[in-house]
């Protein structure tokens, strides 16, 4: 005859293992399929990347509630032996130290996401389709064609037709205006309002900066290949591009965006292969030195003061969002600061003080006296580089709001044409803004290209 207390002890200690084997199994499936830095991510369509990690968070949840239950029950029944109470409280151990915060994260997230998609379709007007950042090169012919709504005919200042067009910076020396778009980089006469031929650089052409001395045109390049990312460095008085070439570190996948700081040295980010975390570069384009500074999430915005002293980044497919300033001379990377949903986009004052951060909800700020503005789904900031003067694109509505930034109150509008649509936590399409380093002319990418109005200011 069997021993009554042997079964019932094999009986639980079956069930203390199987915990144990639910919580390594959540822990498992955590490491191959979390949204940030899922190993199996980068072998799969990025079709199915949402899918995926979806329902991997759905598993983790059931796994991770599955080995806290069977290790209690272990416990309950015979706690006592050594067979049931280890591997019955590392399964418990696990389950609430991994399980309880991730699923909880994750079901957090889920309803933010669901609020934000219901926001959406009651508050946002169906907006004209904005080609992709990464979308292939369309021939210049094509890329000039683009017609112009009536809505935008209507609109104030001037229409640049630029079908893909990602970034755009203002050289004051020439009155161009640079726009990454494609593989090229197309350049626009101001005054006379026409092209001059573009600078074909080869790529997926992302982030733009002119050096303080605006002599050199730093150009993100998203193409990662052969285990190498670049930046293209274009010398504007022969024409010339000298690109910087990187070592890519794990899953990187391409360049996203550039800064310049006040040495002339260059702070670029960079992309990656699924979801996770890039180093943070600076290179000096005169002696080709690199530093490699604390890694950062993906897809980082960069933006410089005016004064080049402090560059401001937003982290971006993280949340709650990391941002912060960085001092143009550092050589490690600022504790961050945080606030609730997703960041993509960042606004820097021309000293450096102030950061404006659009956080969907509301617009962030840090080094104000007003710590946001109750102002939903800015989508593009920017500060005015020699006055007091902040201007956001709101999605939902065509106009560009300015506002005194020292006091924060809306001081005037600008009518850019087509309602902007929310662009869903990703930078570099609808609503991207610079000004230009007098101040005189303010752009902001539109659909199928941009437009440029002066500020008035």
């Amino acid at each position: 005859m069997n021993d009554p207390g042997k079964s019932e002890l094999s009986t639980v200690g079956w069930l203390a293992r199987l915990g144990l084997f639910s919580a390594l199994l959540g822990v498992a499936d955590l490491l191959m399929l979390n949204p940030y830095f899922g190993l199996l991510l980068p072998i799969l369509p990025k079709s199915l990347w949402d899918a995926a990690t979806h329902h991997a968070m759905i598993a983790l949840a059931c796994l991770m509630v599955l080995a806290i239950l069977l290790g209690a029950i272990a416990l309950l029944g015979r706690g006592g032996r050594k067979e049931v109470t280890a591997p019955a409280v590392v399964g418990i151990a696990l389950g609430v130290m991994v399980g309880v915060p991730l699923s909880a994260g994750f079901v957090l997230s889920q309803r933010i996401a669901q609020a934000m998609a219901a926001e959406q379709a009651n508050a946002v007007p169906p907006a004209s389709p904005v080609p992709s950042a990464s979308a292939r090169p369309t021939p210049v012919a094509s890329v000039l064609a683009t017609p112009v709504t009536a809505a935008a005919a209507k609109a104030v200042g001037f229409y640049i037709p630029a079908l893909d067009r990602v970034d755009m910076v203002h050289d004051a020396r020439s009155n161009i205006l640079y726009i990454s778009a494609g593989d090229s980089v197309l350049r626009y006469k101001v005054d006379s309002k026409d092209f001059l031929p573009p600078l074909v650089l080869g790529g997926d052409l992302r982030g733009i900066d002119l050096s303080p001395d605006q002599t050199l045109l730093a150009v993100a390049d998203g193409v990662g290949d052969n285990g190498r990312v670049c930046v293209h460095l274009v010398n504007l008085e022969t024409g010339k591009d000298a690109p910087a070439s990187f070592t890519a570190e794990m899953m990187e996948s391409g360049t996203f965006s550039v800064a310049f700081g006040a040495d002339s040295q260059l702070w670029i980010s960079s992309s990656c292969k699924g979801s996770g975390w890039v180093p943070l570069r600076k290179y000096n384009p005169a002696t080709h030195a690199v530093l490699m500074l604390s890694t950062i999430c993906q897809d980082t915005m960069l933006t410089a003061s005016a004064d080049r002293q402090s560059i401001g980044f937003a982290e971006s497919n993280m949340s709650p969002g990391a941002y912060g300033r960085i001092l143009y001379r550092a050589t490690q990377l600022p504790k961050a600061m945080s606030t609730d949903g997703f960041l993509f986009e960042i606004g820097i004052s021309r000293d450096g003080k102030q950061l404006a951060v659009p956080a969907y909800r509301s617009l962030v700020l840090t080094g104000s006296a007003v710590r946001a503005l109750d102002e939903k789904q800015i989508i593009g900031v920017t500060y005015h580089p020699q006055k007091d003067y902040l201007f956001l694109a709101q999605a939902g509505t065509s106009l560009l709001g300015v506002y005194d930034s020292s006091t924060m109150t809306r001081v005037k509008d600008l009518d850019f044409g087509d309602p902007f649509g929310w662009v869903g936590n990703h930078a570099f399409q609808s609503g991207r803004l610079r000004v230009s380093q007098d101040g005189k002319y303010l752009f902001c990418t539109v659909s199928g290209g941009v437009r440029g109005a002066e500020t008035g200011l």
